[in-house]
């Protein structure tokens, strides 16, 4: 049988200073996300998530479906084999 995995959403960003957000998750926790230990931690230094680390990149952060969202950041996704489809980069910490 298939245990139900409860994963905490994020609600609402709190602020946004250099390069932390403070958010709160559904859960009642309040958590500070420090992007470049983030980043070095998850090894993403040699992806789109590296323009994380300019402060007026990740000011521009937007909650959309409880993610965490920059439309200013396109990644690219292989739709079909002949044509790249650009989405916003999206983080769920």
């Amino acid at each position: 049988m298939r245990k139900n995995l409860k994963i905490p959403r994020i609600l609402k960003i709190n602020w946004v200073k250099d390069l932390s957000i403070s958010v709160v998750f559904n859960n009642g926790e309040s958590r500070i996300i420090d992007f470049p230990g983030l980043l070095k931690s998850l090894n993403l230094m040699d992806s789109p998530a590296n323009m994380l680390l300019e402060p007026e990149a990740i000011s521009q952060v937007k909650l959309v479906d409880n993610i965490l969202s920059w439309n200013n950041i396109g990644q690219y996704n292989n739709a079909e084999r002949w044509r790249k489809k650009e989405s916003p980069f999206r983080n769920r910490c």
